[in-house]
């Protein structure tokens, strides 16, 4: 072969590899799309914390109204009420517990009861105390 045709077929074979890289290749993530996972990691490790979005955005380095507009983007939920329904969930997960209180649950979840409460009303659709007793009513059946 002439040396303009290994050039040549050098590119096709250069050409296909980049091709099929190219299309099996693992997208990598967007700066928000980090920031956001970066977000919902100290959300998670934090949480019972008395942390605020503020809190967040100071961690991640970023200004609070912008990174609360790329969370809400892409989580379509704001930080805040992502924050609260996992505190809420979580309280329903230590509802489990005979001797669980909601004064003990909102206390480890670092809440004001009368917050407690009322976001735990919201979220659910009943009071903290009437879910214990269902849960309750629910474990004896079982």
């Amino acid at each position: 072969l002439s040396e303009p045709k290994r050039i040549a077929y050098a590119y096709l074979i250069l050409d296909e590899l980049l091709t099929y890289y190219n299309g099996n290749m693992p997208k990598t993530m967007s700066i928000t799309e980090s920031y956001v996972n970066s977000a919902l990691i100290y959300i998670e490790q934090n949480f019972t914390q008395n942390i605020t979005v503020s809190d967040i955005a100071a961690h991640l380095g970023l200004n609070r109204s912008y990174f609360a507009s790329i969370f809400k983007k892409q989580m379509q939920i704001t930080p805040q009420d992502y924050l609260v329904r996992l505190r809420i969930s979580r309280a329903c997960e230590l509802f489990a517990f005979p001797n669980a209180t909601v004064a003990s649950v909102s206390n480890s979840l670092n809440y004001e009861p009368s917050v407690f409460f009322r976001h735990f009303r919201r979220i659910i659709g009943i009071s903290p105390s009437e879910y214990k007793r269902r849960l309750n009513e629910m474990h004896r059946i079982f």
